[in-house]
């Protein structure tokens, strides 16, 4: 099966979902909008964006499960051939026309709009203002819940941009030489990526430390343990975050044992992160293998991934009573237990290592990938 198939397969699921909530909360349309910054674009994403237009766009679904499109005059071609949907409204980079646009699609505030309320305030007061009537909704909750729970679908695009990090990754380090600066590294690894078909998820973040020593270098020696934290976006825009620490120029002593250990703290806490069991749980659970492993906890072990590097629900495995909700099956987290030598001597969130990989949920947890 083609991934165009499959993507069309999944977004009409999707959208059939969203229909049955609609009809359900008795709304006429849903309403899914996207601006420039990110965190707000996923809900929009979700249900189709990813393939629409970069500048200001929106997706209306009605309860009928009819699609409509608002997008810039550049894409206005492109969308209109890909059929997906019925009607393609065209505008410019702005946000008043994209909301006069809404306007005359909900006509004028009469019918009963379910607006994805992430959107920025200034969106709001606009639509406000247009006369478009707003109503109490959930919405954005209910496309949270969706996304939360990871599709087949879903669970192959971030297997495929976890591959594409790991040949980046290996690519990256064979060619790691004596004084190469954080820079150079950086450039190396986020051009590995973009050579293999994917841009970086986010600021790829790598640090050099001497051996064991929290201190961090900016030229890279023999001895040195090199951190890396970096991940892969494919153009349907689900996403790896993984991590590495290697160590260069050594193949024993204190450094080499040390990771070592963090890898069986890994093997033995990822049979804690399982279905049923809260953010909080797990977050205690893991803090205290590693205390028994002779170390401290330096930050939380795992967050939620998907469409976001950090997706905004939850449960994260973390303290807090926002983490208090349980892990469901096919919940999708990152895997990265922060490590410290001794207590309060690691300042950084990653310890001294950072080995972090992306696992799915369920009565036991199976890590995604080959990394």
């Amino acid at each position: 099966m083609s991934k165009n198939t499959e993507y069309s397969r999944e977004r009409e699921a999707r959208i059939r979902k969203l229909t049955k909530w609609l009809g359900k909360n008795d709304f006429d349309a849903g309403v899914f909008v996207r601006e420039e910054r990110e965190l707000l674009n996923c809900n929009y994403v979700y249900f189709g964006g990813a393939s629409l237009s970069n500048e200001y766009s929106a997706i209306v679904i009605d309860a009928s499960g009819q699609c409509i499109a608002v997008v810039h005059e550049y894409a206005i071609q492109r969308v209109r051939e890909s059929g997906d949907y019925s009607k393609v409204y065209e505008i410019r980079q702005s946000i008043r026309e994209l909301v006069a646009a809404l306007r005359r699609i909900m006509k004028a505030g009469n019918r009963r709009l379910a607006l994805d309320l992430g959107v920025s305030v200034s969106i709001l007061d606009l639509l406000k203002q247009s006369g478009i009537k707003l109503r109490e909704n959930s919405l954005k909750e209910f496309v949270f819940r969706e996304r939360s729970i990871k599709s087949v679908y879903e669970i192959s695009e971030m297997e495929a941009a976890i591959k594409i990090a790991k040949r980046a990754f290996e690519r990256t380090i064979e060619s790691l030489r004596v004084g190469l600066s954080i820079e150079e590294i950086t450039t190396a690894l986020d051009k590995a990526m973009l050579d293999e078909g994917a841009r970086p998820s986010f600021e790829t973040d790598i640090r050099i430390r001497h051996n064991l020593h929290e201190a961090e270098a900016c030229k890279l020696s023999r001895g040195d343990l090199v951190l890396f934290d970096f991940g892969a976006r494919l153009p349907s825009m689900y996403l790896s975050d993984v991590g590495r620490t290697i160590p260069f120029g050594i193949s024993g002593g204190k450094a080499v044992n040390f990771l070592n250990q963090v890898c069986s703290i890994k093997r033995e806490g990822l049979a804690k992160i399982v279905s049923g069991k809260s953010g909080v749980q797990v977050r205690e659970e893991i803090d205290r293998i590693i205390k028994e492993h002779g170390f401290e906890s330096t930050h939380r072990p795992g967050h939620q991934i998907g469409l976001n590097v950090h997706e905004p629900y939850g449960p994260h495995s973390n303290f807090g009573e926002e983490n208090s909700l349980k892990l469901k099956a096919a919940n999708v987290v990152t895997w990265e237990p922060g490590i410290g030598l001794e207590p309060n001597q690691s300042k950084n969130r990653f310890g001294i290592a950072h080995m972090e990989d992306i696992v799915i949920v369920g009565n036991y947890c199976r890590v995604l990938g080959d990394f």
